[in-house]
């Protein structure tokens, strides 16, 4: 990418993607609701926060992009 800006988001997004995904398949891989009991309900807030994450990263990205790069918003949402 050209723009530093862009570079920057979208490693803070795929860094963002890393983490949401990696405690989704943690909760799966060691079946938490059975094993940690209490700590499960702290492993799915944990989760929902990196899923807002990704969500507030991919923001930020797409907002830097049709603004700084006059993107059409019909075409970035296609």
């Amino acid at each position: 990418m050209d723009c530093k800006t862009c570079a920057d988001l979208l490693v803070v997004y795929k860094l963002a993607v890393k983490l949401y995904v990696d405690a989704e398949q943690n909760i799966v891989e060691r079946n938490m609701k059975r094993d940690l009991g209490a700590d499960y309900e702290a492993a799915l807030e944990d989760a929902e926060r990196l899923r807002l994450a990704c969500r507030d990263a991919s923001d930020a990205f797409v907002d830097h992009w049709q603004q700084d790069h006059t993107v059409c918003q019909m075409a970035a949402s296609s």
